[in-house]
């Protein structure tokens, strides 16, 4: 008679075992593709704001889009986009829950209001870089506008290709401490809402709302309207013009 042959349990330990790790493996491979389709899918959210604003300039001689529009009933970039036909899901970053992305100011006078947004404007207004390295006077330095409201020419701007314009925010991290919702939708002005240090950075407070949460960097619009990841970055990224 043939012998009948079996699984010891020691052997079916080791199959079990074995399958667990390729699982394992294969689930982080999925994970790495998931996130990176997440990363691209929000670059190209960068490069759809870069076509629209490009549009806006060529329609209001040559001004960059303001942050904020209207002065008694105001609302955001954000509210003129999507009033303008863009998409809703254009302005949430798709690795971002609704309860990680801010509500937009504003959206009174127009007809829809964006509720869930995970990008924000480099408007760093005069006197508000709160001793950020830059190489520029502090006190005549600012982002994309004079303020919220006062957008710059184009024509002021020097190497447009390696200005941050627009920025994804911060995935909230519990190391950070506070509030997600305390993200500032009208202005980058301090270390506490959308820093313009160099990355990496610590925890604490130098904290900023952009960075780490592609690839351990963060996806931005620069001033020519192409999408960039930016691991490190530096503070004259974030000074658009200087009034000399």
């Amino acid at each position: 008679m043939r012998k009948k042959s079996v699984f010891t349990l020691t052997e079916l330990l080791v199959v079990i075992a074995i399958f667990s790790i390729l699982a394992a493996l294969l689930l982080s491979a999925l994970n790495k593709a998931r996130d990176k389709a997440r990363e691209i899918y929000c670059l190209n959210n960068t490069k759809q704001f870069g076509y629209a604003v490009t549009v806006y300039s060529d329609t209001f001689d040559g001004f960059a889009i303001p942050c904020i529009f209207g002065t008694s009933s105001q609302y955001s970039w954000i509210d003129y986009l999507r009033n303008d036909g863009m998409n809703d899901l254009v302005f949430k970053c798709p690795s971002m829950s609704s309860e990680e992305c801010f509500n937009p100011y504003g959206g009174g006078s127009l007809p829809y209001s964006v509720t869930d947004a995970s990008y924000t404007m480099n408007v760093i207004a005069k006197s508000a870089w709160n001793g950020a390295g830059i190489t520029s006077d502090p006190d005549r330095s600012a982002g994309w506008g004079d303020n919220s409201t006062n957008p710059i020419s184009l024509k002021k701007i020097r190497d447009p290709s390696r200005k941050i314009y627009i920025v994804d925010v911060l995935k909230y991290d519990s190391a950070y401490g506070g509030f997600f919702g305390s993200s500032d939708a009208t202005r980058i002005v301090s270390y506490l809402e959308t820093d313009h240090g160099p990355l990496p950075f610590d925890a604490g407070a130098d904290r900023r709302d952009v960075g780490k949460h592609h690839s351990a960097g963060f996806n931005a619009l620069m001033g020519d309207t192409h999408g960039e990841l930016i691991k490190e970055s530096e503070p004259d990224q974030w000074v658009v013009t200087t009034d000399l």
